[in-house]
């Protein structure tokens, strides 16, 4: 019998889990995918690799020679058969999501030839495959029905059912897939069962993306913070065996869940009910969403946590985005992934966030050139290293211990916008109309934020000089400013 290195991906993730604005819509979409990719869905009292050796057994004349992963919307492993019983296997897994997710979702699956010491051979060879299969996919197509109904969830998918709340007019309608999520977020997620058992106690998820901030609090702001794991893709290609590729993916995962957990246990500990929501954790994948207050910290402990998982050998970079709790929550991750990808293209272990202010602007980069980048300065100094984030998170918190009013940071920020000369001249103002000591002191400290940066000796304060041209991080430390309660 043959061997095939066969490897299957989980193509439109965050379409089907975020088309939704619900936070319970949400949860149970994401539960549906996790427990696919895993298996628990299946079976719950089995790990992964049982569950789809027990899936190959199924498939006569087929069996399995070596698990190698399940997370993150993947699995990679090694079946043992002829090529028409792979194919009956791709077929019986295709029927499974399609079932579970009521056509939403059509897994994409490559397999090719396997001998022992091709093992990055044969990966590169299935890599490819997936691309090509997910570029040629047909569109799928549904019966016009101009009359029907689309569903009050996402607007997207035809009607199946309705109900009407007792008491109210208004008529809900469902769609099959709306139905298969809403059935899951009222059953307990995995990954909020294992956040349970990390902690030693139960608490309870919160109901909707309007109680993460709190009762208490009048602006209602949430933050998404997404993370993804650095130079990843470096170390799979030096990989050259199952095994070794088994260690790596279950070294990974473990490491992603225990630093989130250990983030969120110590920065809401004695909170009797979360105000904060897992919404992705696989593989290097991370997906949290909780007040903008604890935001920094968050990543600033996940990053520690996961370096000290990893023994340094790996890291974590971030994106956040901040907005009002009824914002678009799919324009929020696109925002949060945007920054995350900025802080990858430069600085890694990196970190950017962006905070929306006077109106939703989903294209990040457009926002910037047009408000932070004037002929000769730049605004920001963003996306940051880690370490430089986190001295500009401690600056920013320094700020608001000695009660630096906002309204002073706004109005050094406005000079700061005119341009070189203006915003020296606002910046000495600024310092200089500091009634308490306490105030001055913590402003002049700011330069020790951006000292580290300035590569010319022929700058006035505040600006620096980077790449020929010069920048301020004010901006940067007013909006973290913001976070802080």
């Amino acid at each position: 019998m043959k061997e095939f290195l066969f490897f299957m991906d989980t193509p439109g993730i965050k379409k089907y889990i975020f088309e939704s604005s619900s936070l319970k819509d949400i949860r149970g979409a994401s539960a549906i995918l996790d427990g696919l990719n895993r298996g628990w869905l299946l079976d719950k009292k089995k790990n992964p690799g049982e569950i789809y050796h027990d899936l190959a057994k199924k498939i006569s004349g087929l069996s399995m020679s070596d698990f190698i992963f399940a997370n993150g919307g993947s699995a990679l492993m090694v079946l043992k058969g002829e090529e028409g019983e792979i194919q009956a296997f791709s077929n019986s897994m295709e029927k499974i999501y399609r079932e579970k997710t009521r056509d939403a979702i059509v897994p994409v699956m490559a397999w090719t030839e396997y001998s022992p010491g091709r093992f990055q051979e044969c990966l590169n060879m299935v890599h490819w495959k997936i691309r090509r299969h997910r570029t040629q996919r047909s569109i799928a197509s549904f019966p016009s029905t101009p009359w029907a109904m689309f569903d009050n969830d996402t607007r997207n998918h035809r009607a199946e059912c309705c109900y009407q709340t007792p008491g109210e007019n208004q008529i809900q309608w469902i769609s099959k897939i709306s139905d298969a999520r809403k059935k899951a977020a009222r059953e307990e997620r995995r990954v909020w069962e294992e956040f349970q058992n990390f902690l030693g106690h139960s608490i309870k998820s919160p109901e909707s993306l309007e109680s993460i901030p709190g009762n208490g609090s009048d602006d209602k702001d949430i933050a998404v913070v997404y993370a993804d794991g650095n130079a990843m893709g470096m170390h799979i290609k030096k990989i050259s065996s199952p095994k070794e590729y088994a260690e790596f993916s279950e070294k990974i995962d473990n490491a992603s869940r225990k630093a989130t957990f250990s983030a969120l246990k110590e920065i809401f500990k004695g909170e009797a009910n979360a105000r904060f929501d897992i919404i992705l954790l696989g593989g290097d994948d991370i997906l949290v969403v909780l007040p903008p207050d604890k935001a920094c910290d968050f990543v600033l402990k996940t990053s520690e946590a996961f370096l000290l998982q990893t023994q340094g050998k790996f890291s974590l970079s971030f994106g956040i985005s901040c907005a009002k709790f009824h914002s678009p929550f799919y324009q929020m991750v696109e925002q949060a992934e945007t920054c995350l990808k900025n802080a990858k293209s430069e600085k890694l272990p990196g970190v950017d966030f962006h905070v929306n202010r006077s109106g939703f602007y989903p294209d990040i980069t457009s926002y910037r050139n047009q408000t932070m980048k004037k002929e000769e300065v730049r605004l920001t100094c963003r996306p940051f290293a880690i370490e430089e984030f986190k001295k500009y998170w401690e600056t920013a918190r320094k700020l608001k211990d000695a009660n630096v009013p906002f309204s002073r940071m706004h109005a050094i920020a406005c000079e700061l916008s005119k341009g070189k000369i203006q915003g020296h001249i606002g910046w000495i103002q600024g310092v200089g109309r500091a009634r308490k000591q306490e105030e001055k002191k913590s402003l002049i400290d700011l330069l020790a934020c951006w000292e580290s940066q300035n590569k010319s000796c022929d700058t006035i304060v505040p600006w620096t000089s980077l790449d020929k041209k010069l920048i301020c991080g004010f901006h940067d430390i007013l909006e973290l400013y913001e976070f802080i309660k």
